[in-house]
């Protein structure tokens, strides 16, 4: 499960992880926006429903706070290990790896999910020259 990106909802990769098992949760999760960015273009998801009802994506937000809450440490240690629950790209992987930090990801979409594997494995050829 370490140092891995689930393809599936954070939620599920969340519900596999024992209570207090990292110590950082790192999300931007959807805003609910209905596909509407700032730029007006908008952000499409491929498997999330961005235009739930506001109490359906209150009920969801809180279902997800509170497994943040359930996986958090409630101290903090050196050897930080994070959860980022949005990994998107890949981004907070490889500022983990670049750190020499434990990091879970999950990821919903296959097409991210696909393109960061690939951006993390180039990230991981150029540790091991260095």
């Amino acid at each position: 499960m370490i140092n891995k990106i689930h393809n599936e909802s954070n939620i599920i990769t969340m519900s596999k992880m024992d209570s207090n098992s990292v110590d950082y949760v790192l999300t931007s999760p959807p805003y609910n926006v209905g596909g509407n960015g700032l730029n007006g273009e908008g952000k499409k998801y491929d498997l999330h429903n961005d235009k739930m009802s506001d109490n359906d994506y209150l009920n969801q937000q809180v279902d997800l706070i509170n497994e943040m809450l359930r996986i958090t440490k409630k101290h903090i240690f050196y050897n930080i290990q994070m959860l980022s629950g949005n990994m998107g790209t890949g981004t907070t992987a490889i500022a983990a790896i670049k750190e020499k930090r434990k990091w879970i990801g999950s990821e919903i979409s296959s097409e991210y999910y696909e393109l960061a594997n690939k951006r993390i494995s180039e990230e991981m050829m150029q540790t091991q020259l260095f």
